[in-house]
């Protein structure tokens, strides 16, 4: 019989990395930082959090090279411990180049996890 919930323990290393990034989705647009990353989806601090299942347009600006631009969906949205509010985004159909940055930004700058 299941004892609870079980914890979430992280599939995909992580980055550290903090990027700024910009949102278009319902036809609004917004800005935001794009943390806790990894090649499945990431973190974003946003202002007014999108609602779950919103489909955004975003493009993320890494410390050097030209800007990422791909599509992502809301898995969640939530308050953080520092009082701003944010929401759990996966990614969408990565291509190859987009994929390819990520991976190496990640290596580049991974957080070991427990």
């Amino acid at each position: 019989m299941p004892s609870g919930p079980k914890p979430y323990t992280s599939r995909e290393p992580r980055s550290d990395l903090r990027l700024p990034a910009k949102l278009f989705f319902d036809g609004r647009e917004g800005t935001g930082e794009l943390i806790n990353i990894s090649l499945s989806g990431g973190f974003l601090h946003v202002d007014n959090p999108p609602d779950a299942y919103t489909v955004l347009a975003m493009s993320v600006s890494p410390p050097v090279g030209d800007p990422l631009f791909f599509h992502a969906t809301v898995i969640r949205s939530e308050a953080v411990g520092d009082g701003r509010a944010g929401c759990a985004v996966k990614f969408l159909n990565l291509t190859p180049e987009t994929e390819g940055r990520l991976a190496y930004l990640i290596k580049k700058k991974a957080t070991p996890r427990p």
